[in-house]
């Protein structure tokens, strides 16, 4: 006799549980407070929630921020950013090690964060609508958040971030879907493709005014930029941190076709604890050094980073 079929478990996919569509039936059987559950909703229905970081002598810490990044930012009038500056910057490195954002994450996703990449400005970005699965993303699919930070308050004049609500319910688009190649080349119509796609679906964008204190996340897929700077003489310091989730593999979708057979793997480095962080795909362990192409961490890596393969440390792959 056939054993008696059993219904496979909503809360066994491979979805983070706060995009999953039985999103109110997990939260109903969580042990979390109502406040919290109004929170998580919140975050599944518009894709970005606003917490405060509740960091000790933050006010201390942003000052000393702002003074030593000074030095770092590239001499130009746009595109004034500083990638990574949590190799050298220790409160760089803190604040994306928040312990109020790891722990948000972890109730919103159940499973642990580690944040792999920072961002830092002096001044807003004006950057177009973009979603930051394009630049980073992962397997299973949308363990990844945005966390933006301002290091003094931001309203309109200066620029700040502009997020889409509900826009992480689009497909996460990558190149090939939208019928470009997979190159950065593409991103300049990769943008101008997303503009008419927001229009069409009839989303609006909507600023995020914060304090200094506060942060924004963000889902994977929301779609997200730097509004105009209304008043060109304010600065906007701030810090954008990218966190992945534990157990995936990572990847790069804007250098990969997924179903050509190339993927661009990446690094990917808790910054709170400088491990390399193991990659899994499918339960089993994923190993870069036997990947045909691999984004890098640039070298010299800071003394602190540890667990990364010897055989990737004096060679660049891909």
């Amino acid at each position: 006799m056939a054993d008696a079929y059993v219904p496979p478990e909503p809360s066994k996919m491979a979805i983070p549980p706060v995009e999953s569509p039985f999103v109110k039936e997990f939260l109903s059987s969580s042990e979390l407070d109502d406040a919290t559950k109004q929170q998580a909703l919140f975050y599944a229905e518009n894709g970005y929630l606003v917490i405060d970081l509740e960091l000790p002598d933050f006010d201390e810490m942003c000052e000393r921020m702002i003074r030593d990044l000074d030095e770092h930012y590239p001499k130009v009038d746009v595109g004034r950013r500083i990638d990574e500056a949590w190799y050298y910057n220790d409160d760089v490195r803190k604040l994306a090690a928040a312990p109020k954002v790891l722990d948000v994450l972890q109730l919103l996703y159940q499973r642990p964060a580690f944040p792999f990449q920072t961002l830092n400005f002096d001044v807003g970005t004006e950057q177009p609508a973009h979603s930051d699965t394009i630049h980073f993303h992962c397997m299973p699919r949308r363990y990844m958040v945005g966390v933006w930070a301002p290091l003094e308050d931001v309203d309109a004049q200066c620029g700040t971030l502009f997020v889409v609500p509900g826009s992480h319910k689009l497909p996460d688009y990558d190149m090939s879907e939208l019928g470009l190649l997979a190159s950065s080349d593409s991103y300049r119509s990769y943008e101008d493709l997303v503009r008419r796609i927001l229009d069409v679906c009839g989303l609006k964008s909507q600023i995020v005014e914060l304090k200094r204190g506060q942060a924004v996340i963000w889902s994977a897929n929301l779609f997200h930029g730097g509004s105009p700077r209304l008043d060109p003489k304010r600065t906007r310091h701030s810090q954008a941190t990218h966190y992945y989730f534990e157990d995936c593999m990572y990847y790069m979708p804007m250098e990969s076709d997924t179903f050509g057979g190339s993927i661009c793997y990446r690094e990917a480095i808790d910054i709170g604890t400088g491990r390399m962080m193991p990659q899994t795909y499918r339960g089993a362990p994923l190993e870069l050094a036997k990947q045909k192409k691999v984004f890098r961490y640039p070298r010299p890596l800071p003394q602190w980073v540890t667990g990364v393969p010897r055989s990737l440390k004096d060679r660049i792959i891909g």
